[in-house]
C-alpha cells in the first residue's frame, strides 16, 4: 500500500509540474505576440 501512496504523490507531482510549465510558456507566447 505504501508503495501505491508514493506513485499517487508522484504522479500528482508530476502532473502539477506540467501545468506550470504549460501556464508559464503560455503567457511566455502571449506576451511575446502581444509585442
Amino acid at each position: 500500500m505504501p508503495e501505491l501512496f508514493y506513485y499517487f504523490y508522484l504522479a500528482a507531482n508530476l502532473v502539477e509540474e506540467a501545468f506550470d510549465w504549460l501556464a508559464f510558456w503560455f503567457f511566455f507566447f502571449l506576451k511575446f505576440l502581444d509585442v
